[in-house]
């Protein structure tokens, strides 16, 4: 859903294959608009602090194997963006087999919070 959404924002076609639509929006992006229209919002500067622990809190909720992964390569992306595109497809296969993914789906079929200590621990 995510991915349709910010095709629609950026006015770019969704592709037939999740892979050529993700380059499509990195080539739009990196051509025409660096910042995303979502990104572009700020709060208040009285509330910018409960926003950040907001987001904190949402991030920490998610799995730490993607978080973890999430920030590699974003970190990477402040230089050459050109060999990210096999570094994000590496990482989201070795995601896809992970507990973490497992446990993640579980939850929301189960409509429950994810456990990702059980997961990490193996319990």
């Amino acid at each position: 859903q995510a991915l349709e959404a910010s095709c629609a924002e950026a006015s770019v076609q969704p592709r037939p294959k999740v892979r050529e639509t993700r380059t499509a929006l990195v080539e739009h992006f990196a051509t025409k608009h660096f910042v995303h229209a979502s990104a572009r919002f700020a709060p208040p500067a009285d509330e910018l602090l409960d926003a950040a622990v907001a987001l904190g809190d949402e991030i920490a909720a998610k799995s730490p194997s993607a978080v973890a992964l999430s920030k590699q390569l974003v970190h990477a992306a402040l230089g050459d963006r050109d060999p990210l595109l096999g570094a994000e497809a590496a990482a989201f296969a070795r995601q896809f087999d992970n507990p973490e993914r497992r446990e993640g789906m579980t939850a929301f079929l189960e409509k429950r919070p994810p456990s990702w200590v059980d997961v990490d621990r193996g319990q």
